[in-house]
């Protein structure tokens, strides 16, 4: 009774829990001015200026990187917006979807990437702590913006293929497809800036590098919602429109054949391409961030290396688009060749090769306006 105290054993051990159980709320920093000791200890060579513990040579790469997704993204989609406008073979319907995403795109470019790479070459956040939540507020709002527009560009092409025979009465003209987009434009503030208001809460990622909403246990119903809702339902949604698309072009080989057995197999590989394309590049950049975030809301520990991973892919799904809706389109290739070489557009509206054009075919209908 009268000896010198000893702590218990177990006092160390409870230490180390409490420092694994905050190591999620560690990753949120308000002022990530301070080196964090995981990256320093995981390369104890790193120059000690970066707050992240990265040498000089990966400073670079990732800068570069990231520099490269943002002027390809404003470039590709800028372009992207010019041709819809100056060439009217692709004033229709679905171009305006097509429109809708690219400024999505050109938004995340300009209002939200050059922060990004500033975060990333600094390795912390230098800008105003009052600004980070909007513009977290802002990437939500655009990223969730483009992907609901995808889900719509869907549901298009399945009415058109699909119902056709009441494709008219939800898609008469270019100015119903405006106020489509103008709603998915509302839906995704309204999808974005509940954090902004109470419902969950927005801070500085130090391995994202960007301002995001704090995927926590403490907003888990938030993270539900925009993870679950916005991302996982859109994704099914898709994919469940191209499969449909799909079947129904199968369906009607023999139609093709009776119409025009020698684009046949064009518009068979078209129809496979472009719904591998939308599909694919869909969840590959957009599925691995959802799964990153899912797994750290829950409190488990990811590597550095895995966030860096999939928000690079996320920013990459802004300026991989108008290769999918453009390049893989004989009259978008066209358009894109005129612009570059200065040469005036055809002044025509045909609407044939328009994006997935080539689902339509197998009904025979060439309407106006797609």
């Amino acid at each position: 009774a009268g000896g010198p105290y000893k702590a218990p054993a177990r006092v160390d051990s409870s230490f180390k829990d409490f420092d694994a159980a905050c190591y999620t709320s560690r990753l949120y920093m308000l002022n990530a001015s301070q080196p964090l000791e995981r990256p320093a200890k995981m390369n104890s060579s790193a120059p000690s200026h970066d707050p992240l513990g990265r040498t000089a040579t990966l400073v670079a790469i990732e800068t570069t990187l990231a520099i490269i997704i943002t002027l390809s993204s404003l470039l590709g989609n800028s372009m992207l917006i010019y041709v819809l406008h100056r060439d009217p073979r692709l004033r229709s319907i679905t171009n305006v979807f097509i429109e809708s995403l690219a400024w999505s795109d050109v938004s995340m470019a300009t209002l939200k990437m050059p922060f990004w790479v500033l975060s990333v070459s600094k390795g912390r956040w230098v800008l105003s702590q009052n600004f980070c939540p909007w513009s977290a507020a802002f990437m939500l709002t655009f990223g969730v913006c483009s992907i609901l527009t995808m889900g719509l560009i869907a549901i298009n092409r399945y009415f058109k293929v699909v119902r056709n025979t009441i494709y008219g009465k939800y898609f008469k003209n270019r100015r119903y497809a405006i106020g489509y987009c103008l709603v998915m434009w509302i839906a995704a503030m309204m999808l974005a800036t509940p954090p902004l208001y109470g419902w969950g809460s927005m801070q500085y990622h130090v391995y994202f590098s960007v301002c995001t909403v704090v995927w926590d246990m403490e907003n888990i119903s938030y993270a539900l919602v925009v993870v679950g809702g916005a991302v996982g339902g859109t994704a099914v949604a898709i994919f469940a429109c191209y499969y449909s698309i799909y079947k129904k072009v199968k369906s009607t080989t023999a139609n093709i054949n009776a119409y025009n057995p020698s684009t046949n197999h064009l518009h068979d590989i078209r129809i496979l391409k472009s719904t591998f394309a939308v599909v694919c590049f869909f969840l590959f950049t957009w599925i691995p961030v959802s799964c990153v975030v899912v797994i750290d809301t829950v409190g488990i520990e990811v590597p550095r290396v895995v966030f860096v991973s999939v928000i690079y892919l996320m920013f990459t799904s802004s300026c991989g688009n108008p290769f999918i809706y453009g390049i893989l389109s004989p009259q978008f290739r066209r358009a894109f060749i005129s612009a570059i070489k200065f040469r005036p557009f055809a002044n025509n509206h045909d609407h044939t090769n328009d994006i997935i054009s080539v689902v339509t075919r197998p009904m025979q209908v060439v309407p106006r306006n797609e």
